[in-house]
């Protein structure tokens, strides 16, 4: 189905409402319906009382590559109707534009419009827009999938504030969090692409352990301990005063990393796997550094899938680093939607990975490179969502921790999803790469883990956690 959707809804009495479908496919086999769609649709907005909220989507694509078509009498409806004549963003429309409008009747103060235009080579592109009232929030998506118009779909919810706008209670002290934060909420089934985002409002009621959210959850998050057995889901915040962002283009191109300079066929392979840009910051610590202590920060379109070695949070060949008076440490941050794993430890040995969060990472997330990397603690750190990637063939089976030395303090962590492990202890016969021949470490598999203590794993595919001593996939 092409054309538009229209939502009508009494905000008083919510299930009294109306909804349409007009639709606008330029085939010329489907004229009939086009033209009565342009009799219906003006009529249909007319009957609607002033005062209602009007939600409108576009399905798959309002205006095709057939530009013979006179859409005139759809756009001076909407504009007579909503906007008091003035003219609107909805007249713009291009083929496979994503649009979507919210309105009260009557009331041209009140209308917002949202686009996301079509992008050459995207595989998809999607936009949403919401609001409340005293009853309700409201929300409407549109959501254009190029080569698939099955896939396309639109969404139309009006839900009372107390279902959109939930108190969650915690265990932990929330205080610090503050309105406009942006908090994640982990699965608790056994998808971990059940995991939701929110905003936190204000709560002039709220007590130290309780926030109030702006999410009207899609999925049940389970919270409760059962039979002596805790299954109450994670809750994460992901916003920091302090933030580090790549600078993404808009789709995958060769004029950087994805790649400017490499053959034709690695460009076409990285931006067929992904259609998007992979060529995100990072953040490099190297040998004989001072210290390094980061707490508190904020990274987000960080690390590279084009090549090795450039990654959100990466301590990159330092050595010993556990003999510094105030040893080095990352504390605290937020990692999310990055493009390589969340933090890599690389030939360096001492340093503490403790209360950091990560969420939606390509590969491995929390990662000991070499094997050779000793003495590193891992200590409350969370990481969900994360995904299959193509740096290294053991990214095709990422897992939320990748530990390749037994000599490591592993306590409080939750590993809760991914696309195929949670903690997997996977240990070389000797270290790797620019770790080999180094003495790091020797008979790995016969040494004993520093420490495993109080981890949980929910969500991951495959398996929650994984022991290889005899090897692995580099």
């Amino acid at each position: 189905m092409e054309g538009i959707g229209v939502y009508a809804i009494n905000p008083a009495q919510p299930t009294t409402r109306n909804y349409r479908v007009f639709y606008l496919s330029g085939d010329p086999g489907l004229m009939y319906f086009v033209n009565k769609a342009k009799t219906d649709f003006p009529n249909f907005l007319k009957t609607i009382p002033d005062g209602w909220v009007v939600l409108v989507s576009v399905m798959k694509t309002m205006k095709n590559s057939r530009k013979w078509m006179d859409l005139t009498p759809f756009y001076d409806a909407m504009e007579d109707a909503f906007f008091g004549g003035k003219s609107s963003t909805f007249r713009t429309l291009e083929n496979r534009d994503a649009y979507v409008m919210t309105a009260i009747k009557g009331d041209p103060a009140s209308v917002q419009e949202k686009v996301s235009r079509y992008r050459n080579g995207e595989e998809s592109h999607e936009v949403n827009l919401s609001f409340t009232d005293n009853f309700n929030k409201y929300t409407v998506k549109s959501h254009v999938h190029n080569n698939n118009k099955w896939a396309s779909s639109t969404d139309f919810t009006a839900v009372p504030l107390t279902a959109a706008q939930p108190t969650i209670d915690v265990i932990d002290d929330v205080t610090s969090w503050e309105e406009g934060d942006m908090v994640f909420f982990t699965s608790t089934d056994y998808d971990m692409e059940q995991a939701e985002r929110g905003r936190i409002i204000k709560c002039d009621t709220c007590s130290s352990t309780q926030f109030k959210v702006d999410l009207n959850f899609k999925y049940t998050h389970f919270g409760e301990v059962e039979d002596r057995v805790d299954m109450r889901g994670e809750v994460g915040l992901l916003t920091r005063n302090v933030k580090v962002r790549g600078e993404m283009e808009d789709a995958c191109t060769p004029t950087n990393g994805n790649c400017g300079g490499c053959p034709e066929w690695w460009h076409n392979k990285n931006c067929g796997k992904y259609p998007y840009d992979t060529f995100g910051g990072h953040v490099k610590f190297l040998k004989d550094f001072k210290n390094v202590h980061v707490e508190g920060l904020e990274l987000e379109n960080m690390g590279q899938q084009t090549s090795l070695g450039n990654y959100p949070l990466h301590f990159h060949m330092c050595e010993d680093v556990g003999d510094y008076p105030n040893p080095p440490y990352l504390k605290d941050n937020s990692i999310h939607d990055t493009f390589a794993r969340c933090i890599t430890i690389h030939g360096t040995h001492g340093v503490l990975v403790q209360d950091n969060v990560a969420l939606d990472i390509l590969g491995h997330c929390y990662f000991l490179e070499d094997g050779g990397e000793k003495n590193t603690v891992f200590d409350g750190n969370l990481g969900a969502v994360i995904r299959k990637s193509r740096l290294i063939p053991a990214d095709d089976e990422p897992s939320v921790f990748w530990l390749t030395n037994p000599l490591v303090t592993m306590v409080n962590n939750v590993a809760a999803g991914s696309d195929h492990t949670g903690i997997w202890f996977v240990y070389p016969r000797e270290p790797i790469q620019a770790s080999k021949g180094k003495g790091f470490m020797k008979n790995a598999e016969q040494t004993a883990i520093t420490k495993a203590d109080n981890n949980v794993v929910h969500s991951c595919f495959i398996v929650s956690h994984f022991h290889n001593f005899q090897g692995w996939r580099q």
